[in-house]
């Protein structure tokens, strides 16, 4: 009996053990680079028998530098570098629809500023950072099933913040009503005061 007991404890050690090495290896960032590099690396594979998409990516790699001023990542034809890209250009377009609203930063004044802050936070490396997470989150599971669900609940994630980001805006444009009609009513009166002044 204490044989038996021992060769349990024995298991249910060597279960844990594996259960932390894991876990150690799916919260390793080295690992998830490794797990997108590969995946990058087969879908370049794919695309890369396009003579077009060749042509493109030996032209991007050769101005890599802007990349990685603007993206804050050198070029590479990988679904890291595209991750950034996505999430670069929905804060370029979410800030600059906001700024858009007022009448003194529409136009080119607000897509500018939306420029500079989007560039400011890829040389953060947040949008890495985030696709690296993003990742994670959904290659943790072995089970393609969760995983496609986790992707769905990213996307779904994405279309909120867009809804949310639209609600924000009405939200600027009825304060900005607002304050035109106050301001406009503040002008007549002042006119009208005026106007019995000098009758």
């Amino acid at each position: 009996m204490p044989l038996i007991i021992s060769v349990s404890i024995d298991n249910v050690q060597g279960q844990m053990n594996q259960i932390q090495d894991a876990k150690d290896k799916y919260s390793d960032a080295t690992y998830w680079n490794e797990k997108w590099d590969y995946l990058g690396k087969e879908w370049k594979n794919i695309f890369m028998k396009n003579k077009i998409i060749a042509f493109f990516d030996n032209f991007f790699t050769k101005i890599s530098f802007i990349f990685q001023i603007l993206f804050g990542a050198p070029y590479s034809m990988s679904l890291v570098f595209f991750g950034i890209i996505f999430l670069w250009l929905v804060v370029f377009i979410e800030v600059g629809r906001i700024f858009n609203v007022y009448e003194k930063t529409q136009g080119f004044i607000a897509y500018l500023i939306s420029t500079i802050v989007a560039v400011f936070l890829a040389q953060l490396k947040l949008f890495e950072s985030l696709v690296l997470l993003i990742g994670q989150f959904i290659f943790s599971f072995e089970s393609t099933f969760i995983r496609v669900i986790l992707f769905c609940l990213v996307v779904l994630g994405f279309i909120f913040l867009n809804h949310f980001n639209k609600l924000l805006i009405n939200s600027l444009k009825k304060d900005k009503e607002k304050q035109e009609k106050e301001e406009e009513k503040l002008n007549r009166w002042t006119l009208k005061k005026i106007v019995e002044i000098y009758k």
